[in-house]
């Protein structure tokens, strides 16, 4: 099981480390490429609305494309994430064989 923390969320990915970076670089080719094809839709649809906004018989049409876009889910632009690892030292107060380590208020459950 690895632990994520990015950008102020924590994602949990079941399996190893290695299985966790295979995952990771999939995600972000597929932000990447859904980001791509948003970004193409709204362009279309600008260019539509640019081209049709003048004409009376497309004033509704205009106006429903021009929704359709301020109601779309944006898709945030991918950032490319960093490979490197952090590296700290811990030493336990009580040595525990159960208790591995214990937070007030976890972010995940489990």
């Amino acid at each position: 099981m690895t632990y994520e923390i990015e950008y102020h969320e924590m994602k949990r990915y079941p399996g190893n480390y290695t299985y966790f970076m295979q995952r990771k670089q999939e995600n972000l080719i597929k932000q990447e490429k859904d980001y791509e094809e948003q970004q193409k839709e709204i362009k279309r649809l600008t260019d539509w609305i640019e081209k049709w906004k003048n004409t009376p018989t497309k004033v509704a049409a205009t106006r429903s494309k021009r929704m359709a876009i301020e109601h779309m889910v944006k898709i945030e632009k991918p950032r490319r994430f960093d490979t490197r690892a952090f590296h700290g030292r811990y030493t336990p107060r009580i040595e525990s064989y159960t208790n591995v380590i214990q937070a007030k208020r976890p972010l995940h459950r489990l």
